[in-house]
């Protein structure tokens, strides 16, 4: 017996269509059957939305905006990041998934990592990430308040 389909949050519905999903993918939400499927859905939606080559370029600038989408559409997942190279990936049930491991794995992606809250994440999205303007669209199209970056202060 195989794991049960994944549960979408109430709001995912309007998350896909902001993001224009069915115009860009032919159907009206990502495979629920489970989440490595879930998960190669919204690694051929990066590539098609964003022309990227391939799942490495999601992780070389995309990876905040991968594991936003994931977030924001799925019940049970955590979001993760490591502080060295500001990576950012999914957690379910105990398994790390980013696009490059859409499978998962049960080791972090990177460690040592930590468990972020939504708000820690955006914030550091706007201060680290590669496309953060994308990231401000994005946060616009899904109605989510764009978060005011901390201010790194010198001692």
């Amino acid at each position: 017996m195989g794991a049960p389909p994944l549960r979408l949050k109430p709001d995912s519905a309007d998350l896909f269509i902001r993001l224009q999903w069915q115009d860009i993918m032919g159907s009206l939400q990502p495979s629920t059957r489970n989440m490595p499927s879930f998960c190669r859905d919204i690694n051929k939606y990066m590539t098609a939305r964003f022309g990227l080559r391939s799942e490495e370029d999601i992780t070389s600038g995309f990876c905040y905006h991968w594991t936003y989408i994931v977030a924001q559409a799925l019940e049970g997942t955590d979001i993760c990041t490591d502080d060295k190279t500001t990576h950012a990936w999914v957690r379910q049930g105990g398994t790390h998934y980013d696009p490059l491991v859409p499978q998962g794995q049960k080791d972090p992606i990177i460690d040592p990592h930590h468990l972020c809250e939504e708000d820690e994440f955006l914030r550091t999205w706007l201060l680290y990430g590669k496309n953060n303007r994308v990231m401000v669209k994005l946060l616009e199209q899904t109605q989510h308040k764009v978060p005011r970056p901390v201010q790194e202060v010198e001692l």
